[in-house]
């Protein structure tokens, strides 16, 4: 059986959303917090056929439902887990969610594009291989005799404890680097003027989104100030007030809900110290130049696709 290691796990949906202050609602398109339009009202690309935002189950499906029906979106690309999605699934059978007939006929169409971030791969690289050899032995000996609620808890542990030495610059760099490929599959499916409109999320729509909304705001012609601006109204977006009832069991606060300003920028430093440039990023991971006009031409269409 395939090695399963969790990253974080769906939550309940937080009640209250509605309490959300007014003074959000032009960054917050709906009752769901931290989702929104990548477009900056149309200045970047044409509006409407991009959105980002936190997955289906931890803040209220039925408002994913209500708000992606009204708007007709078409395509949902998932950059979270295996396990992330497998929890999901789960968590909308059990509540007999109208969004698993939603998820279950994309998946069909060939409308719902895993793009895992956080993929097995992710997770043997960033924690497991990079331990000592006794936790790896503690590990694999436990996963193996059929202890495996344990090995995934250890696994768990030493991923939060590697998040606060890496913290938000560390993270990033593992994502873009060891998920480069995931990053680039993202980017074709919403190439695709097929799949118009889209919506793309993770967990939270801070770290994982963050990174792909930086990458498509960068191709559209945003700039820095803009992307590092847009990045950081994450924090603002999600509220300090579901920091302690809805996040995973010790996760640091600043994972939960934190997008300083400062984080992105170091990003955006490193990829030019390391690359060259953002494009030299694109370019090592095989999304080149000509990739770049495809994905501005397919946003910067006025009319959504209706294929």
């Amino acid at each position: 059986e395939a090695l399963a290691v969790p990253f974080v796990s769906p939550h309940v949906s937080p009640k209250g959303t509605e309490t959300f202050s007014d003074s959000f609602s032009p960054l917050c398109m709906s009752s769901i917090p931290n989702f929104r339009d990548v477009s900056l009202g149309g200045e970047l690309f044409a509006p409407d056929i991009l959105y980002r935002g936190p997955n289906p189950v931890s803040y209220g499906e039925d408002q994913y439902f209500k708000f992606f029906s009204e708007k007709g979106v078409k395509t949902l690309v998932d950059l979270r887990s295996d396990d992330e999605f497998s929890q999901m699934m789960s968590r909308l059978r059990e509540k007999e969610s109208p969004v698993l007939a939603m998820v279950e006929e994309m998946q069909k169409q060939g409308h719902y594009h895993k793009c895992f971030l956080t993929s097995k791969n992710f997770i043997r690289k960033v924690a497991i291989s990079t331990a000592p050899l006794y936790w790896q032995a503690l590990f694999y000996t436990s996963y193996l005799f059929g202890f495996r609620n344990y090995a995934r808890r250890i696994a768990f542990s030493r991923v939060m404890t590697l998040l606060e030495q890496k913290r938000h610059l560390g993270l990033y760099k593992d994502f873009l680097q060891i998920s480069g490929s995931s990053i680039v599959k993202a980017l074709r499916a919403i190439s695709n003027p097929a799949n118009f409109p889209i919506a793309f999320f993770c967990m939270q729509g801070k770290d994982r989104t963050g990174l792909l909304s930086m990458l498509i705001m960068h191709i559209t012609g945003a700039s820095e100030e803009q992307i590092i601006s847009e990045y950081s109204k994450s924090e603002k977006l999600l509220g300090s007030e579901f920091l302690i009832e809805y996040k995973p069991k010790n996760m640091p606060d600043w994972i939960w809900y934190d997008t300083p300003a400062e984080a992105m920028k170091k990003t955006l430093e490193w990829l030019r110290e390391s690359y060259g440039s953002v494009d030299g990023y694109l370019n090592s991971y095989g999304f080149c130049a000509e990739d770049r006009e495809k994905l501005r031409a397919a946003l910067k269409s006025s009319q959504k696709a209706n294929l």
